[in-house]
């Protein structure tokens, strides 16, 4: 667990890190956003098939590439007053526990 931790702050730093270089250099963070997303989605498919031997990487993989995710948190919270800043990042929230739960199953 601890080292699943430590992966996931390696990759904020690095997503961070790249995000701060492309905004610096006038290019787009979308592409970099969408990459992260569709590995991390990808990891979960395959986290899904129950693939023993591949669980490890997988999970490792999953934990680095998801924060890349969360990188578009700031960019829709920008385009919005900063008084009104905490509520587009409550509904992306929101969206996302909805869609963990709707993945999941919803609870009977």
């Amino acid at each position: 667990m601890h080292a699943m931790l430590g992966i996931y702050a390696l990759g904020n730093l690095t997503f961070g890190w790249i995000a701060q270089t492309l905004q610096r250099r006038g290019k787009e963070t979308m592409p970099v956003i969408l990459l992260a997303t569709a590995l991390f989605l990808f990891c979960q498919v395959l986290l899904s098939l129950q693939i023993v031997s591949l669980a490890t990487p997988l999970w490792i993989v999953t934990s680095l590439v998801l924060s890349g995710a969360y990188a578009l948190y700031p960019l829709v919270t920008e385009n919005f007053p900063a008084e009104y800043a905490a509520r587009p990042s409550c509904a992306l929230n929101f969206l996302v526990f909805l869609s963990i739960l709707q993945f999941n199953g919803l609870p009977d």
